[in-house]
């Protein structure tokens, strides 16, 4: 399970961010059954379980996400003066 903040990015993937370590990005796939939870966590912390496969060829890995639980959302602030 990986537990960061998630931004939609295209038709059925997204990036996990804020991993911990330091780690780049991690490029996740889903399901069509999934895009409703998708498109709820966008900028929420949430939990990703899944499959992680990583190329031989590349060495870049992707999550296969199984499943999508939500965590705390951060609304943005509204730059307004006055």
């Amino acid at each position: 399970m990986v537990s960061r903040k998630m931004t939609l990015r295209d038709a059925q993937t997204f990036p996990l961010s804020e991993r911990p370590d330091h780690k780049p990005d991690l490029r996740c796939e889903y399901e069509p059954e999934l895009e409703d939870a998708v498109k709820e966590s966008l900028d929420c912390r949430v939990m990703v379980a899944g499959a992680l496969e990583t190329s031989l060829k590349t060495g870049k890995s992707k999550l296969l996400a199984d499943s999508i639980e939500l965590g705390p959302c951060f609304v943005a602030r509204s730059n307004a003066l006055g």
